[in-house]
């Protein structure tokens, strides 16, 4: 599932702003027991609050700073967190991605009210400090003096090789919980109020064996033996808050988690992946102690406790000593319980037989799980999610997140279809966040948007005429301009040269136009279209460009429509539905003119040359802009007029930045300076994976509001490429398509063609040099007989539409699918050497063919701003 992890749906920048009834009964609670004061107890949740979290961009950080924002609003939510730092595995990629999907949702959805530090605050060992250095934790405090309550939840042990002390010597030491406790100390000396604290202590601290086992484990069991390190070092923890409160008066309140699941939980934990392989038909059950009973906590309910916990102070005293609460379930669970539960709604593929299971570990299983007597006293804390409800919310998470862009779906059995549907998408209402946990929900004109969960917009009424327009031609030149003002396409009348080959013949070059523009209104019938859905349309032109006519409705007309800014990024980033499956489909700005369209095609008929893998390029883009995009928004009724970045375009290259400092060295380019020239593009159509490569693109712009496509691009290219290049290594196949002698040819080639294109490579001076090539001894590729044959037809197709470049000797888009040797041995002699200012990213492909993004400078294939 690791391909499904990235094309993965995220959660929405915005969240239901309505509480959840187990929050307003906590709220009554506490109401009735503080009623002898006229004001809310200094530690209520206010908007007024200011809260930090340790460990936010983790499962219980990240929800619990969505749930504050939904349900209190408080002035500031601070998150801390160091990230999985240049990960270089499958596994903690999958890790990665996560928390970079966890902490984007976050900064969506808080927007300047919240702020994201990307560190590591775990002391160093004194001799290693700086002289004059500040820690970080007190740098955070001095820059937010006004926080109110902190909520630590960052854990220190992650995998499974845990140490309660570093070993090694430039490895941080395990002292999170020490450095906080200091900083309060800190604080109290200064004469300020110390935060309310609550910490993340876990289950892990009672025994685990049956002899010493006596559940229901509750808040006063005398823990002699803990069941792991991990949970040896959560008991350093309370025994740590309990010194401080003797010693200082440190108030903080500790919960020990039990076994919490549910949507966004982390990839390698037994539900997670039992999940995956539920709804891809594998076998479910997954580890080897699944008999082992355990306690089972949904995060709706972890997440409550939480809430009530960080308003909880006892009342008897002025210096209340610390407290810890379970956050269990009361119930015991073992993982073939909840296995036959997932069975019941996602049937393997092959049923497990009881001979089948792995083999138990321990030769007596083990019993775990909590009392939440203490926790429904105090804080009215009741676990509401029933386990077989919550692991069906699991289910249709992962089961709309392995398909977040339609297809693909598993058939369902149809007495279970309509219970797991309740639990996804499918009965959402595409406004509520909360309840589409991360599902973008696309335009339904968008090639993304979901069968079930999409959006109008007002290319709605047009993209069946555009379709119809469009069903001739192989390949489809478009453009965007939607501003009131337009008056007429800045390309549409200018040529570079007499006989400029700029356009695509016929009625292939589309200009998508508001119907109220100046452009439109003044504009005469130039032509008519038949069969058009039966009947007949006229058709406006402006020079070669056959004009579009979209609607756009008021805001007042339409309050519930995405920005205009957003929806005009929408053909140019998701244009698969909008012609009739077209091979290819060419974006251009307005001001962008082509100076040879064949030539262009040629380029984006290249790959990067493999023995054993088949490529092919998903999309040729530009190297490099002289516009800032990052900090500038664009006016659509006025170009010219450069606005200053709405703070959502600041936040999300914040983001972004942030995640490549993290990998440093990782992503292509180290932060993609002037990488992208995305005022042109051309798109293949035909592939699926180049699909759900540009649906990732488009939704990342949804995601963060569609103020900038640019930026997006980079880094979503940037993460495919990492991915891809993990991937490959992990595979024993170094990245192939890296480096300054990756070899571009033409897609269908043959070794022996390659062999002479590289014994003749054209120098600047007009002289060729004869050129090593160890290849002699390699194979041929191995190409199927189906796909050479349709590459063929191809090539005669693509012959027939450019007759006349054919005529004057230009290449056309396909000519080199089936590159004639003998015939052409001196265009061989001839052409150019593509690899000369080549860039190839990865784009993942779940198929044995390999898909590129190929980056060229825009003046390399005679694309020309007339702007510049």
């Amino acid at each position: 599932m690791i391909y499904a992890r990235l094309h993965s749906s995220r959660r929405c920048s915005l969240v239901s702003p309505l509480p959840t009834l187990h929050t307003i009964i906590i709220a009554l609670f506490f109401l009735i027991h503080h009623t002898t004061s006229e004001e809310l107890p200094i530690d209520f949740l206010t908007e007024e609050s200011v809260v930090l979290i340790t460990g936010a961009a983790g499962f219980l950080g990240s929800e619990l700073a969505l749930a504050l924002h939904r349900t209190y609003k408080p002035k500031q939510i601070i998150c801390v967190d160091r990230m999985t730092e240049n990960p270089m595995t499958q596994e903690e990629l999958a890790q990665f991605e996560f928390q970079r999907q966890r902490t984007f949702s976050v900064l969506q959805t808080l927007g300047s009210n919240g702020s994201f530090y990307r560190v590591d605050f775990r002391p160093m060992i004194p001799e290693y400090f700086d002289l004059g250095e500040v820690p970080v934790l007190d740098h955070i405090f001095r820059q937010h003096p006004d926080i109110t309550h902190v909520v630590h939840l960052a854990d220190p042990f992650p995998h499974a090789a845990l140490q309660v002390i570093a070993r090694e010597k430039d490895v941080p030491k395990a002292g999170m919980m020490e450095a906080l406790m200091e900083q309060f100390v800190k604080i109290q000396r200064s004469g300020q109020r110390v935060p309310h604290f609550l910490y993340a202590s876990s289950s892990e601290v009672y025994p685990s064996t049956s002899k010493n086992a006596n559940p229901p484990f509750t808040e006063t069991h005398t823990i002699s033996t803990p069941s792991s390190l991990r949970g040896a070092a959560k008991l350093i923890d309370e025994t740590l808050a309990k010194m401080y409160n003797d010693m200082h008066g440190i108030y903080s309140v500790g919960l020990r988690f039990f076994s919490v699941y549910g949507p966004w939980s982390a990839p390698g934990s037994p539900l997670f992946e039992m999940a995956e392989r539920a709804v891809t038909g594998d076998s479910i059950l997954w580890g080897e102690k699944w008999n082992d009973i355990n306690d089972f906590v949904y995060i709706d309910d972890a997440i409550d406790a939480m809430m009530s916990a960080m308003q909880f102070r006892p009342s008897s005293s002025e210096k209340p000593p610390p407290v810890v609460f379970n956050v269990a379930s009361g119930q015991g669970t073992s993982l073939q319980q909840i296995a036959t539960i997932m069975e019941n709604h996602f049937p393997p593929k092959k049923p497990l037989e009881t001979h089948e299971m792995p083999v138990q570990e321990d030769p007596e299983p083990t019993t775990s799980f909590g009392s939440t007597e203490r926790a429904e006293k105090f804080l009215g804390y009741i676990p509401r999610v029933p386990l077989e409800e919550g692991v069906v919310k699991l289910l249709a998470w992962h089961y709309d997140r392995a398909f977040p862009y339609g297809g693909g779906r598993q058939k369902i059995p149809d007495e279970r279809a309509s219970f797991v549907a309740g639990h996804g998408i499918v009965s959402c209402l595409p406004s509520d966040k909360e309840c589409l946990k991360g599902t973008p929900v696309f335009p339904c004109a968008s090639e993304c948007s979901h069968e079930v969960q999409c959006v109008d917009s007002f290319y709605d009424e047009i993209i069946g005429w555009t379709q119809a327009l469009t069903k001739k031609c192989e390949v489809v030149l478009y453009t965007v301009d939607l501003s009131s003002s337009l008056e007429s396409l800045p390309s549409a009348h200018l040529k570079i040269r007499s006989k400029s080959d700029s356009f695509m013949p016929g009625d292939c070059n589309v200009a998508f136009v508001s119907a109220s523009s100046v452009l439109y209104k003044s504009m005469s019938t130039q032509s008519t279209v038949s069969s058009f859905l039966g009947g007949s349309r006229t058709v406006q032109k402006n020079g070669e460009w056959i004009l579009a006519p979209v609607k756009i409705p008021s805001l007042e007309e339409a309050p519930g429509y995405p920005s205009q800014n957003m929806l005009s990024l929408l053909p140019k980033l998701s244009p698969g539905l909008f012609f009739s499956k077209p091979k290819r489909a060419i974006y251009v700005d307005p001001d962008i003119l082509l100076d040879n369209i064949n030539r262009l095609l040629e380029e984006a008929s290249m790959q990067p040359y493999n023995s054993d893998v088949q490529g092919r390029t998903a999309m040729l883009i530009g190297k490099g802009s002289p516009v800032d995009f990052f900090a500038q928004d664009y006016d659509f009724d006025n170009p010219q007029r450069q606005t200053v970045a709405p703070i959502e375009t600041v936040v999300q290259n914040a983001a972004y930045r942030m995640v490549r400092i993290a990998v440093a060295g990782m992503l292509f380019d180290s932060g993609f300076s002037d990488l992208m020239d995305s005022r042109w593009m051309v798109h293949a159509l035909q592939s699926d994976d180049s699909r759900l490569f540009r649906c990732d693109v488009f939704g990342e712009v949804v995601q963060w509001g569609g103020h900038t496509d640019r930026s997006a691009l980079e880094f979503i290219l940037g993460l495919h490429d990492m991915w891809s290049r993990v991937i490959a290594k992990e595979s024993d196949d170094e990245p192939w398509w890296i480096g300054e002698n990756v070899s571009t040819v033409p897609e269908g080639h043959n070794s022996s063609t390659r062999r002479r294109r590289l014994q003749e490579v054209p120098q600047g001076d007009g002289h060729s040099v004869k050129e090593e090539d160890d290849e002699d001894e390699k194979e041929d590729p191995v190409i199927d007989l189906e796909d050479k044959k349709g590459m063929q037809a191809e090539a005669v197709e693509q012959e027939e539409v450019n007759h006349e470049d054919v005529k004057r000797g230009e290449t056309s888009e396909d000519s080199d699918h089936n590159f004639d040797e003998e015939s052409d041995s001196e265009k061989v002699l001839t052409e150019r050497d593509y690899s000369s200012y080549d860039t190839w990213m990865g784009v993942l492909s779940a198929t044995s063919v390999k898909y590129f993004v190929r980056i060229v400078p825009s003046s390399e294939v005679g694309v020309v701003s007339l702007s510049d």
